[in-house]
């Protein structure tokens, strides 16, 4: 019994600690699960972003080589020789037959030569005379011009190319870009998931390109009426999600969104820790300054999408540790119910088992237990009747302590066997025996042999009563 008790107690130590092992293997699978996702996600988001910036180095070379091109028309050097400050029909049919809805065209001191209308040369008016001169060295740029709209100054993009004659620079281009229409397209399409995007940015932290969740941004009214994102959106952290509280837009003093902070400091990164980008939302990207376009190029993708699969598993992971710790639990509740109900068990039986030895040591019969024909265990009254120490009783066979032959002739080996494969069956039996005292006297005496189980092993008990008067026999 003291056995199964330190058994049960064992389980209810190995089930705690089973516990503890579960939850820890938790926390390392999901940490180690989380880690692969990242690394694996960033991965991917530097490889987008690397796709993009060759698209867009291939789309401003294009624009380059395009605005270069237009630069050398017969039409435009014409134009610049006349030296008129009115666009002649030819040039207007010119530019409506080229991707560029407006021009200006300058001398090589700045003084506009023709424009297509009023606007593009207030466009001409914003470009810095330090980005001229940079076109006059000889390299076409992309560059921001403004023009007013209702008194207030309207963005927009143009690609500022030097027209050469005789192996010199003799006036500057001005062709007005539509963001929409020029940008590349895998700016504006899914790059590698339902709520990613691509888009530039300038030195002043604006949105060069259009947003692919112009509706949203109108919906929280986060743009001007009837504008595109391109041009008029400044990436400002709003530091709430403006797609659940549309009213609280942010403030021209607010600050600007993480990336848009590092890239107007010229510094390209990625991030896998979520922050806000302009609508507030929760994102993860990757960002580059290109020094020689003078933009910054960004991807973007909705944390909670980028990291669905790492939730899928993590509620996988949640669910299958609940289980099991829920299994520990109740294996753990099991075996200290078991170990209570044994304690109480076996404290029960120790009580018995002590009130037994009372009884039996302090029985005025003797009382031998026999393992087949040995004496297994015996009490003081046995001791005192036979005369034997109990070192020595304990071992004798019953015929041991019995004469040769009983009253009757019979072999006392041969008739106690008989008694004792009797009682193995089940059987009490009730007779008369003469025994033999260590000092070989011989008595008479009652015999009472009873079946006795201890555990899974059998024994037989005998009580014996001395009768007082001799004789009698079998």
């Amino acid at each position: 019994m003291p056995t199964n008790v330190t058994f049960q107690r064992w389980s209810y130590a190995l089930i705690s600690l089973a516990l503890a092992l579960l939850i820890l293997a938790f926390f390392g699978v999901e940490r180690a699960i989380r880690r692969q996702l990242q690394s694996d996600t960033r991965i991917v988001l530097k490889a987008v972003l690397q796709a993009e910036t060759r698209g867009v180095r291939a789309w401003y070379s294009q624009q380059q080589v395009l605005a270069e091109t237009l630069a050398k028309q017969p039409l435009i050097l014409n134009a610049l020789q006349k030296k008129t400050t009115q666009a002649a029909p030819e040039m207007m049919a010119w530019i409506h037959q080229t991707p560029y809805p407006d021009f200006v065209l300058a001398n090589s001191q700045g003084q506009v030569v023709q424009a297509s209308q009023v606007k593009a040369r207030q466009a001409w008016a914003s470009v810095s005379e330090e980005v001229r001169q940079q076109a006059l060295s000889g390299k076409s740029r992309l560059v921001e011009t403004f023009v007013k709209v209702q008194a207030k100054e309207d963005p927009q993009l143009a690609m500022l190319t030097p027209v050469w004659a005789n192996n010199q620079v003799k006036g500057l281009l001005l062709l007005s870009l539509n963001p929409s229409l020029s940008f590349p397209s895998l700016l504006q399409g899914d790059s590698w998931g339902q709520s990613s995007e691509t888009y530039l940015i300038d030195p002043q932290g604006v949105m060069l390109t259009p947003s692919r969740f112009e509706s949203q941004l109108k919906a929280i009214q986060l743009l001007p009426p009837g504008k595109s994102s391109a041009l008029h959106l400044k990436l400002r952290n709003p530091e709430v999600n403006l797609l659940k509280h549309p009213q609280r837009t942010p403030k021209e003093a607010q600050a600007l969104t993480p990336m848009a902070a590092d890239l107007i400091a010229g510094r390209s990164g990625t991030r896998i820790q979520p922050y806000r980008d302009y609508r507030g939302v929760q994102v993860i990207g990757s960002w580059h300054w290109d020094q020689e376009l003078g933009l910054g190029i960004v991807t973007e993708i909705d944390a909670d999408e980028a990291f669905q699969s790492l939730y899928t598993t993590e509620w996988w992971l949640y669910g299958f540790t609940f289980f099991a710790v829920c299994l520990l639990l109740g294996l753990s509740r099991a075996f200290y119910t078991s170990h209570q109900q044994l304690e109480k068990v076996t404290e029960m039986l120790q009580e018995r088992e002590a009130h037994f030895y009372s009884i039996f040591e302090s029985a005025q019969d003797a009382i031998l237990i026999l393992d087949g024909e040995s004496i297994y265990e015996c009490n003081p009254a046995a001791l005192r009747l036979f005369g034997y120490p109990k070192k020595e009783l304990l071992g004798l066979a019953w015929h041991a302590i019995s004469p040769l032959y009983q009253p009757d002739g019979q072999l006392s080996m041969t008739d106690s066997r008989g008694y004792l494969l009797e009682t193995t069956t089940g059987k009490k039996l009730r007779f008369d025996w003469r025994f033999e005292n260590s000092q070989s006297e011989q008595f008479n005496a009652n015999v009472r042999l009873n079946p006795l189980q201890i555990g899974e092993l059998y024994y037989c008990q005998a009580t014996i009563r001395e009768r007082p008067s001799e004789g009698g026999g079998l």
